[in-house]
């Protein structure tokens, strides 16, 4: 049974009739097989889940609009604030991400189930938290859709069937499902995403049809030369050929020889011989050019930057840097916010004044922007603090200045009723 199953597309080109061989991805096992075996899709899959689950979970009070401390929170808020610190009994919170956004990225869907006891599923009754596996993990629906309001008339119920084993979710509330876009239409397929493997599947297709003839080049290359007799060798009837006999002496005692440490590095022979060398230069396929643009393609449908991987050329630090910053501003942190908010909403914490925020105070590659954003937030507030000296400002107008609520007070709405003298007259006079 081949790994990869293929399947032939006509097309036209230059040469003939032949015709163009992909990868046929329809099925979810090929996924997994390609995230396992191709380093070029797992290497960014397998980034962007470490850089996800590298992100700590806070916790915000929205109507008091603050972050919840875990050392201030009460007895609720620490039992959510723990579930995100070891979702279950097995995993860590870094583990289980990285786990959920495989599972997400390889096969374009991600199932998270909340274990509580029948009928009371809410925060307050959840165990634990678990990734189901998504390559068998399915969805059963009514048949009904765009006149539905509520989840349970549109899914029936989640099924996991692996090797004989099948278990049912049919109170469809402990499920979360997130999935990538998917713009099919028929049954099932507009609540199911779609792989971005799937769209790679040209990429892919040439990037193991270039693997395996650099492994057939380098591992079944053929002979690398020959050994002939010596056409300077003549008697008086010409040259003197190499016999059978010979020909079979040479070859098994050519096998001792090569460049590992129980070989012998140079031939010794009696016989006159002349070495003809095979020489092909696999440079000429361009094998090498092919695996960096189909990884480039692959990189592209993921939105990360090529500087972020090992390249045979090098890259240089202050450019990988850049790049591992821009993906965190640009993807990481986007997509996580998303995700926060897909579960806020599952466990009901809205409703109850509640969201979860991501925390990002310990990433090193984000410092950076933070000195520099902390170094601008003392000049802004120097400066209000100035305007509120010479009672330009209120006090909410200087805590709104550097990002901070205002607080609903008469005094706050207040400018300083005892204003001292400043320089600030003289500059606008410059100005002006």
């Amino acid at each position: 049974m081949r790994l990869f199953q293929r399947k032939k597309q006509a097309s036209f080109n230059l040469f003939g009739s032949q015709s163009a061989t992909w990868l046929d991805l329809s099925k979810k096992e090929a996924l997994e097989n390609i995230f396992y075996t191709i380093p070029e899709v797992s290497a960014p899959i397998l980034w962007k889940a470490n850089a996800f689950s590298n992100i700590n979970i806070g916790l915000k009070d929205l109507k008091k609009n603050k972050e919840i401390k875990y050392f201030e929170a009460n007895k609720l808020e620490k039992k959510i604030l723990d579930i995100f610190i070891n979702p279950n009994c097995l995993q860590a919170k870094t583990e289980f991400f990285r786990q959920y956004f495989v599972n997400l990225d390889v096969f374009g869907n991600a199932f998270n189930y909340g274990l509580a006891p029948d009928g009371k599923f809410s925060v307050e009754n959840i165990f634990a938290i678990w990734n189901l596996p998504s390559r068998y993990t399915g969805i059963e629906t009514t048949g009904k859709l765009y006149e539905q309001t509520e989840k349970s008339a549109i899914i029936k119920k989640y099924v996991l069937k692996w090797q004989g084993y099948e278990r049912e979710f049919t109170d469809v509330k402990t499920v979360m499902h997130k999935n990538h876009v998917n713009i099919k239409f028929g049954y099932q397929e507009e609540i199911k995403g779609e792989s971005k493997l799937v769209n790679l599947v040209k990429p892919i297709s040439n990037l193991i049809a270039s693997y395996e003839a650099r492994n057939v080049l380098i591992s079944k290359r053929g002979a690398i030369g020959a050994l002939t007799g010596d056409p300077g060798n003549k008697d008086v009837a010409g040259f003197i050929p190499i016999d059978d006999k010979e020909r079979k002496r040479l070859q098994n005692e050519y096998t001792k020889y090569g460049l590992s440490k129980d070989q012998y590095q140079i031939l010794i022979t009696e016989m006159p011989m002349k070495w003809i060398p095979f020489v092909f230069d696999m440079n000429q396929l361009k094998l090498h050019e092919e695996t960096e643009l189909d990884f480039q393609e692959i990189l592209g449908v993921y939105n990360l930057r090529r500087e972020i991987f090992p390249t045979a050329k090098g890259g240089t630090f202050a450019n990988t840097r850049e790049a591992e910053k821009a993906s965190y501003q640009d993807v990481i942190i986007p997509e996580f916010e998303d995700t926060l908010k897909e579960i806020t909403n599952w466990l009901g914490l809205r409703d109850m004044g509640y969201e979860l925020i991501p925390q990002f105070d310990h990433i090193p590659i984000l410092q950076v922007d933070r000195m520099i954003y902390a170094q601008a937030l003392q000049i802004t507030n120097s400066v209000y603090q100035v305007l509120w000296n010479v009672g330009a400002i209120t006090l909410n107008q200087w805590l709104l200045a550097i990002g901070l609520p205002t607080v609903n007070s008469d005094e706050f709405e207040q400018r300083n009723p005892n204003p001292t003298q400043s320089t600030i007259p003289n500059t606008l006079s410059v100005q002006e």
